[in-house]
């Protein structure tokens, strides 16, 4: 007589732990003592684990944050024990902190989120905050891919790692200030011009100019500018380059020249700084 039946285990055995079953057969008739056999079961783990990853929103100004949801599921049929998650950020990305309980900046950006044990069904779910470097090109995109992993066998890779892409766009508020001294001006003597040229962010202002028409009343020859980034022209045009954002970025050109003997008239104090970034207007 052939006997088949089947039993659950317990999903939360551990590799390489025995089990031992002994069966016995008993008559109400015996011949002698009941016949008795044993067989061992050497056990194995498997679980199924997962990760998928979503962006908010999936277009990012340079200079602002980006949010990812990354969601671990084991789907059995064991617990993952020591149950890892690790997204790999490049380098145009920098993470927030806080981080979330479990989870620390490994080497470079990336981040190591320890979940421990995930028993069979069970979600955790990881929110992660990120910087999107200012210098990032426009219309450019960004893809930081994350993995799981745990100590079990996993039956089912495809899951194991996830991606989710984001497109950078570009935008830059660049102002300019400008101040004379002395005031008032007197003709036949020295005139400074002291501009302040800034970019508010949140990301880097390209191709940075700023040119200055308004020094009719200066004396043509005496008329010196220069900067603390970049150069400038006699006529006066300065060429900046990129500007980073922030006070502590902020460039100072300095104009000096003679106000004409004659000079009867208002002087404007005007400038104009222009960018090839965008700026929102």
């Amino acid at each position: 007589v052939t006997i088949t039946y089947a039993v659950d285990l317990d999903p939360s055995i551990a590799a390489g732990t025995v089990v031992p079953n002994t069966a016995k057969a008993a008559s109400v008739t015996p011949l002698g003592a009941p016949a008795e056999d044993t067989a061992d079961v050497n056990l194995g783990t498997e679980a199924a684990v997962g990760i998928t990853k979503t962006a908010a929103p999936t277009t990012v100004v340079a200079g602002e944050t980006v949010t990812y949801t990354l969601t671990a599921i084991n789907n059995g049929p064991s617990i993952s024990r020591n149950t890892t998650v690790t997204d790999t950020l490049p380098p145009t990305l920098t993470p927030v902190e806080p981080l979330p309980d479990g989870c620390s900046i490994l080497g470079g950006n990336d981040v190591q989120c320890e979940l421990s044990t995930l028993a069979v069904t069970e979600e955790r779910v990881i929110t992660i905050t990120a910087t999107v470097d200012p210098s990032a090109a426009d219309a450019s995109t960004i893809t930081n891919a994350v993995q799981i992993s745990s100590d079990e066998t996993d039956p089912v890779t495809a899951n194991d790692n996830a991606a989710a892409p984001i497109t950078v766009a570009s935008l830059a508020d660049v102002t300019i200030t400008k101040e004379a001294s002395p005031t008032p001006a007197v003709p036949g003597s020295p005139l400074t011009y002291t501009l302040v040229v800034t970019n508010n962010g949140p990301s880097n202002a390209l191709e940075v100019s700023m040119s200055d028409t308004t020094l009719d009343a200066f004396v043509p020859s005496t008329i010196e500018a220069t900067s603390t980034s970049g150069t400038c022209t006699t006529d006066v045009v300065c060429t900046i380059g990129t500007l980073e954002p922030g006070e502590a970025n902020a460039v100072t050109i300095t104009i000096t020249g003679t106000v004409a003997p004659g000079t009867t008239a208002p002087i404007p104090i005007t400038a104009t700084v222009a960018t090839s970034s965008d700026q929102g207007v």
